[in-house]
């Protein structure tokens, strides 16, 4: 029977062990994947601003050019005792190059701004994804002063059974706005460890808050809408915004990338 047990608390620890395990590679290949659609995004905006660069650059010669192609013309059929054939022939000659250089000029201005384009359209899709898979619409807390990665540490608490942490802390000012970043239902509850809490559904899952000094706006929600303030109710050392995300409405995943990704410029 002693044994039995034993290999059933066996079984129980591995379970929880592979588990872990399991969130911690979910978690890894969402912030992997999530950081390289950034790092990819602030490339192509780099990319954009030299192009944009080179851009002017090639109009600001090619203008130049024809500027400096015309005043010779111009002196060369001016030019006291010269044969007027020879002026002729030679201001032709310095038109010619003036056209070709404009003709030049427009082509490859016209193969920069083809480049530029499909550029912005690669900047627009990587960040059409990054709103759409998972990540917030809008920064949830918006007046952060540290968003912490601390999703799976353990917390250990006075009063409070040591547990696993299941999303990240937000520092902020104690009355900071805390927004939906997606469009869904807010709901309001409240418990011991908690505190005032709010989560918001939506199509994509679920942002749960805890530790809200007040409540704001429940019931739909936009992308943006105020559903409370940052706070230290319940078991709070410091004022902040406790916040889980549960894609699906499933299991905790770190929000750590995805707040990373909404709410640092990039």
């Amino acid at each position: 029977m002693a044994s039995a047990r034993r290999r059933l608390a066996a079984g129980l620890v591995a379970g929880a062990v592979l588990a872990a395990l399991a969130d911690q590679a979910a978690s890894a290949a969402a912030q992997t994947q999530v950081q390289a659609v950034i790092a990819a995004r602030r490339a192509t905006a780099e990319r954009i601003r030299g192009l944009r660069a080179e851009l002017r650059t090639e109009l600001q010669r090619a203008r130049a050019y024809a500027r400096r192609g015309e005043l010779i013309a111009a002196r060369a059929g001016y030019r006291a005792g010269d044969d007027p054939h020879h002026v002729r022939r030679h201001t032709r000659a310095i038109r010619r190059a003036v056209r070709l250089v404009r003709r030049d000029a427009r082509l490859s201005a016209r193969r920069l701004r083809s480049r530029l384009r499909a550029l912005e359209r690669r900047r627009e899709a990587l960040g059409d994804w990054l709103e759409t898979w998972g990540v917030f619409r809008v920064c949830p807390v918006p007046g952060f002063t540290v968003i912490h990665d601390d999703f799976g540490e353990m917390v250990r608490l006075e009063g409070v059974p040591v547990h696993r942490h299941l999303g990240s802390d937000v520092s902020a000012p104690t009355g900071s706005a805390i927004l939906a970043p997606f469009e869904g239902y807010a709901v309001a509850s409240w418990s011991p460890l908690g505190g005032n809490q709010v989560t918001v559904r939506g199509a994509a899952g679920e942002v749960f808050n805890a530790h809200l000094s007040a409540y704001g706006r429940l019931g739909w929600v936009r992308a943006g809408t105020v559903v409370g303030y940052v706070g230290a109710t319940g078991n709070a050392t410091a004022p902040h915004d406790h916040l889980e995300w549960r894609p699906g409405g499933g299991a905790p995943v770190d929000p750590y990338p995805y707040l990373v990704a909404s709410c640092v410029p990039r």
